[in-house]
């Protein structure tokens, strides 16, 4: 298999308490749906595979010695979802609905200081102008988005949402929905495996409810 594209991510924990299929309507979702891989992404290169090797040293160089964002990986603490986000969308041949992080707090800072210093660094030309970090909810049909974005009972169920960081991983594309992902960094990669199972089950669960 021919990889073509790579993309970096900071993997999150996202705690709703209430499953995310109590908000979508199944006729509205499209393609991937709720997502249950929850994450943000760093940078992504259309049309280049940025080697694994190095890269979280040229992280560590970029962040410097003050910036304490991979310590944050070992203590996963969990934050307050509307303290860090705001529900957005993007409208193109899908909707997506998305909690876009705020400006202003050290996430936020931090996450442009690396997409900066690695698209810099591994001479990425993006496809977007600019960086607008965020966690994607869900993939929906054309129009549909704007139905959920001042949705009162999404509103509640992300009033008391938190989340956490996990991890830095990288995938390398085929560009056909094909992946291939590599660690960055561990400190959490065991127990978020086992959380993204328990993720898929619960998807089961609800769809085989509807059936």
């Amino acid at each position: 298999m021919e990889y073509v594209n790579s993309c970096l991510m900071l993997s999150l924990s996202l705690w709703t308490g209430v499953d995310l299929s109590a908000v979508f309507k199944d006729e509205d979702l499209k393609d991937t749906g709720i997502e249950r891989d929850s994450h943000i992404t760093v940078f992504f290169s259309p049309d280049k595979v940025i080697p694994r090797e190095g890269m979280l040293e040229k992280i560590k160089t970029i962040l410097g010695d003050d910036n304490n964002f991979l310590e944050n990986f070992k203590t996963q603490d969990r934050l307050k979802v509307m303290d860090y986000f705001e529900i957005g969308k993007f409208e193109n041949e899908s909707d997506y609905l998305v909690l876009k992080l705020q400006p202003g707090n050290d996430l936020y800072n931090t996450l442009g200081i690396l997409n900066t210093g690695l698209t810099s660094s591994y001479d990425i030309k993006s496809t977007f102008k600019n960086y607008t970090p965020h966690m994607t909810l869900a993939e929906l049909e054309p129009g549909k988005a704007k139905n959920y974005k001042f949705s009162s009972t999404l509103g509640l169920i992300l009033e008391s949402a938190e989340f956490s960081v996990d991890d830095l991983v990288l995938s390398h594309g085929d560009g056909e929905g094909n992946y291939k992902h590599f660690q960055i960094t561990s400190e959490n990669a065991v127990s978020r495996y086992f959380r993204q199972k328990e993720l898929e089950r619960d998807k089961e669960y609800f769809e085989n409810l509807e059936e």
